[in-house]
């Protein structure tokens, strides 16, 4: 019996075992990249497609915020001021710690009721805002805080002219007949009352404000002293703010 030649028979498939061995190199070699992390291997890539080099840059939530842009600001209107509310305190509140009380009250319209967080005066007649018993002046209104407070922004609501249907205040809105038409503001410190570099004569606005941001003030309650209306001289505030940043204190 004639024994095959092996010899020649292994040298013809020499060159396919060559192209074998350099297509399972290639595949190893294209396994084994890493990525930018030291990281190897496809990641779960298709095939035929190119896996990114470096890792793509995150997706921010939410914006950055910039600090200190004031919430109630009736000049600036901020996109920001819905988060900014969000880190900031209004001292004034009830719900915060704030304490009303006036020179006078008429039934119905106790002190409390402008610092309910309802800047409109909702509901006339059943403590919708504060308003002085008779037409004298000066009448004040005064809210103490829980402690001294590092108050940033004082803003003050008087009573538009439509009292019975008020609407959301904005920046310009003016009144002709309720509304404060001059007031003086103090906060006290510990030796007394302070004059707050804000005062009003003519006052035509319902919205007013006092920009504390680039030199805040701490005290521990504010007042307000009335001088009453051009339609009959009684005081009205319909809400009182105190804005400053939670833990700022004395």
């Amino acid at each position: 019996m004639k024994v095959p030649n092996t010899h020649w028979r292994l040298i013809a498939l020499a060159p396919l075992v060559v192209i074998a061995m350099l297509s399972i190199g290639n595949r190893i070699g294209d396994a084994g990249k890493q990525d930018d992390f030291g990281c190897s291997g496809d990641f779960g890539f298709p095939p035929g497609s190119a896996a990114p080099r470096s890792s793509p840059s995150p997706t921010l939530i939410f914006p950055i915020e910039k600090p200190d842009i004031p919430v109630a600001r009736p000049d600036i209107a901020s996109p920001l001021r819905d988060r900014t509310a969000l880190a900031r305190t209004n001292f004034a509140l009830t719900s915060n710690g704030g304490v009303a009380s006036a020179s006078s009250s008429y039934p119905g319209k106790a002190p409390s009721s402008a610092i309910d967080g309802d800047r409109k005066g909702l509901n006339p007649g059943k403590d919708a805002f504060w308003n002085s018993k008779d037409g004298t002046s000066p009448q004040w209104f005064e809210v103490d805080f829980s402690g001294y407070k590092t108050i940033t922004e004082i803003d003050l609501f008087t009573v538009q002219d439509d009292y019975a249907s008020p609407v959301e205040p904005y920046p310009t809105m003016e009144f002709t007949k309720y509304g404060l038409t001059g007031f003086d503001v103090y906060g006290w410190i510990e030796s007394g009352w302070a004059p707050l570099p804000w005062s009003r004569r003519g006052n035509k606005l319902v919205w007013n404000q006092l920009d504390l941001s680039t030199s805040p003030i701490t005290v521990s309650k504010i007042k307000v002293s009335c001088l009453g209306s051009s339609a009959d001289s009684y005081s009205r505030i319909a809400e009182l703010e105190a804005w400053g940043k939670p833990g700022a204190k004395k």
